[in-house]
């Protein structure tokens, strides 16, 4: 199975290799083209959602999405696309998914996707976050969200858990301020999406500063007030992000940010989306993270661990404590606990 896997990843890497560099000269004819292609891996119900998906918004041809892809491939350094791509696209959606049904059938319990974890003023140990790492991959999570802050130390091991597993695709959240000193490491690990917090002073700066090294990055916004609803339901804060690259954008409702509120942000995301407002790929961070979970196997569930190691999950609108936190904490065991299937 694992030299399967790894001709498949061969194969597919020549195949985005050269795609990447067809889109860049006719976005339009090289996406459809490659679309098509995709349906001959598409095995799982999560592949052929997702091929289903791109296949209904490139049917308008005058799409912003093919702006968008345009883009980003032209100012993206070729090796950390494809391999990003293909970390989440077949190493997580395809080979992690076969891994994680595998898994719950036999366990009994269900297995988050992706795993998030908030290293701002961070307590825990790296050893704890290393093993984790480690656990997930046994289970088939290949995607984590890495949530640094304005924290060197923070960044410093997320750069290590990245290095640590580079089949594996990292989103690393953090501030603008860490672009400048940081951006040599972080052009140095090509399994990285870098999200930058656009509601933070001189944004525009990092992002110049990460477009300039080629790097596939975005932007998020943490929404917690009526202030903040006003600018984005508007639409007046991701437009104040075109012209400066960057491919996607995260909504992060906080715990602070009401029910209500946080339904706003879900909707104004999914009717951009549908409409395909802007050239930028939005994302509602949980609603979204629990619905390619819900594709993949059936049972939506999600896993984030706090700065001091307390584990939570996200239902009914909010985070919930869960019984565990580390370092006594073992993967397995609180998946075990907290999501077991009746």
């Amino acid at each position: 199975m694992l030299k399967r896997e790894a001709i498949t990843r061969t194969i597919l890497e020549t195949i985005v290799d050269r795609a990447i560099r067809d889109i860049a000269e006719d976005p339009q004819r090289s996406l459809r083209k490659l679309v098509d292609m995709g349906q001959t891996f598409a095995k799982g119900p999560f592949q052929k959602h997702y091929i289903g998906t791109i296949q209904r918004m490139l049917e308008n041809g005058g799409s912003p999405y093919y702006d968008l892809v345009q883009d980003t491939v032209r100012n993206t350094d070729r090796t950390c696309l494809r391999t990003f791509c293909i970390n989440m696209g077949w190493q997580s959606w395809t080979v992690g998914a076969r891994q994680i049904r595998a898994a719950e059938a036999r366990e009994g319990f269900d297995i988050p996707w992706s795993l998030t974890f908030r290293l701002e003023e961070l307590s825990s140990s790296r050893e704890d976050y290393l093993r984790l790492l480690d656990e997930g991959r046994v289970l088939g999570i290949y995607a984590y969200f890495l949530h640094c802050g304005a924290c060197q130390k923070s960044l410093r091991l997320a750069l290590e858990l990245a290095r640590r597993a580079p089949e594996c695709a990292f989103l690393v959240f953090l501030s603008p301020s860490l672009v400048e000193p940081w951006i040599d490491t972080l052009s140095a690990c090509p399994n990285l999406l870098v999200l930058l917090d656009a509601d933070a002073p001189d944004w525009q700066n990092a992002a110049m500063l990460l477009r300039d090294a080629r790097r596939f990055f975005g932007y998020f916004i943490r929404c917690n007030s009526a202030g903040h609803a006003a600018r984005v339901l508007s639409g007046q804060w991701v437009q104040s992000l075109l012209g400066h690259s960057g491919s996607m954008v995260f909504f992060l409702p906080e715990e602070t940010c009401p029910a209500k509120l946080a339904a706003q942000f879900c909707g104004y995301v999914e009717r951009a989306r549908s409409t395909q407002q802007y050239p930028l790929l939005l994302m509602d961070y949980y609603q979204d993270v629990l619905m390619v979970d819900e594709v993949i196997s059936d049972h939506p569930c999600y896993l984030e661990l706090l700065p001091d190691g307390q584990a939570v999950t996200y239902a009914g609108g909010k985070k919930q404590p869960l019984p565990a936190a580390l370092p006594d904490l073992s993967l397995s065991r609180l998946l075990c606990t907290c999501f077991r299937r009746t």
